[in-house]
């Protein structure tokens, strides 16, 4: 996709966008960052356990472990750049990634 649409190299991370209600559930942050101002670790829970030898993997290798639950998003030090979305601000967006949660959450 990073090639496709967005003309960059494939390992660089997407910025997720994500309800300003629950980015507390997956980030830790806790102002909102509606443009994408914000960097923020992800939280432990969505973490995955990096290899004992992370610190000594070359960068290609980092690169290409996934970090979390969320790899497409989660950057090489387990943060994200957060875009809150906000109900009143965007409610369209809102709405779509308030549906995409609830099927998330129902698979899980």
């Amino acid at each position: 996709m990073n090639l496709k649409i967005k003309y960059r190299e494939g390992f660089r991370p997407f910025a997720p966008a994500v309800l300003e209600e629950t980015q507390s559930e997956y980030f830790y942050l806790n102002k909102s960052s509606p443009y994408m101002l914000f960097v923020a670790p992800v939280k432990d829970k969505i973490k995955k356990q990096p290899p004992a030898n992370y610190a000594e993997m070359d960068l290609w290798e980092k690169l290409y472990f996934q970090r979390s639950s969320f790899p497409a998003v989660t950057h090489i030090d387990y943060s994200a750049r957060i875009q809150s979305v906000n109900k009143k601000t965007n409610p369209k967006l809102h709405t779509l990634l308030s549906c995409m949660q609830r099927k998330y959450k129902s698979k899980v």
